[in-house]
C-alpha cells in the first residue's frame, strides 16, 4: 500500500508540473535572484556573519563626559576563516564611511558620527585594539596570526573595543557651541579592510 501511494504522488506531481508549464505569462510571477560575492587574494577571509555589524555602545551621560571624557569601551571582533596554514601577519586599515580626510592630510583620530537634527555633538568613535592601542582611521594595525608550532590555526580573530568620546579625548564641556558636548544619538560607520599574508605585510592601500 505505502509503494502505491508513493507511485500515485509522484504521478500527480509530474501533472501539476505539467499543468503550471502551460500556464500563460501573466497567471503567474517571477522573482530575480542577484548573489553577490568576493573573490579574495587574501590568505584569510571574513567570516560571512561578520561582513556586517552593528555594535552597541549603549548610552554614555553628558556628566561622563564632561568628568572622564569618554563612555565604558564595548568588546568586539571580527572573525577570520580558512585561513592559509602559512599565515603569520594580519593587517587592517580602519576606514571612516562618514567622512574624507581633509585637504590637509590631518584625519580624525575617531569616526565620526552622522550629522542630524538629533544627533549629538562634541563627541566621535572611538576604537582601540583589545589592549587599549588607538585604531586611527587610515592607519595600519597589524598583529601576528595565531599559530601553533608555526602552523597558523584557519580561524583567526582581530578583537577590539569602542568607546563614545569627547574629540579630545579629554573631559567635555556641556552646551551647544562648536566642538562642545550636546545630548543625541551617535550613529558612526567604520570600514575595515583586512589583508592575511604570510609575511611581514606593506601598508593595506
Amino acid at each position: 500500500m505505502k509503494k502505491t501511494i508513493m507511485s500515485l504522488a509522484v504521478v500527480s506531481a509530474l501533472v501539476s508540473g505539467v499543468a503550471f508549464a502551460a500556464l500563460p505569462a501573466n497567471d503567474s510571477s517571477k522573482a530575480t535572484l542577484d548573489f553577490t560575492g568576493n573573490v579574495t587574494a587574501s590568505l584569510c577571509q571574513v567570516k560571512t556573519d561578520n561582513l556586517s555589524q552593528t555594535i552597541s555602545l549603549g548610552e554614555v551621560s553628558k556628566a561622563a563626559l564632561t568628568t572622564n571624557g569618554k563612555g565604558e569601551p564595548q568588546s568586539f571582533e571580527i572573525n577570520l576563516v580558512n585561513c592559509d596554514t602559512t599565515t603569520a601577519d594580519i593587517a587592517y586599515v580602519l576606514a571612516d564611511a562618514n567622512n574624507s580626510t581633509p585637504s590637509t592630510g590631518t584625519a580624525p583620530d575617531y569616526l565620526v558620527p552622522k550629522s542630524g537634527d538629533t544627533a549629538a555633538a562634541g563627541v566621535g568613535v572611538f576604537v582601540q585594539t583589545s589592549t587599549g592601542d588607538k585604531v586611527t582611521p587610515g592607519a595600519t594595525k597589524t598583529l601576528k596570526a595565531d599559530a601553533n608550532n608555526g602552523s597558523a590555526y584557519s580561524e583567526q580573530r582581530i578583537p577590539l573595543r569602542a568607546y563614545i568620546g569627547t574629540l579630545n579625548g579629554q573631559p567635555g564641556v556641556l552646551g551647544n557651541a562648536a566642538g562642545q558636548v550636546k545630548a543625541g544619538t551617535v550613529n558612526a560607520t567604520g570600514v575595515l579592510t583586512i589583508k592575511a599574508s604570510a609575511t611581514n605585510v606593506n601598508p593595506v592601500p
